[in-house]
């Protein structure tokens, strides 16, 4: 019986945690700019300061943007 009440407190907790983290990490705006590295994308500080990802295939890899 223990066992099964752990492992309800570890599902709730995985549940948590997925809500937690995505909360923090939203995408905020995907680009049409094209880029090979993080570098190449524009930084952006103003009116909330966004972190910048570059996601996609190696010939099509876009600018997306992140609220942090």
């Amino acid at each position: 019986m223990l066992k099964m009440k752990n492992m309800a407190q570890l599902i709730i907790f995985v549940y948590a945690l997925i809500i937690f983290l995505y909360l923090l990490f939203v995408e905020a705006q995907i680009t049409k700019l094209p880029c090979v590295t993080v570098d190449d994308c524009p930084k952006v500080e103003k009116p909330i300061p966004m972190v910048a990802k570059c996601f996609g295939k190696s010939f099509s890899r876009h600018c997306h943007y992140f609220y942090f």
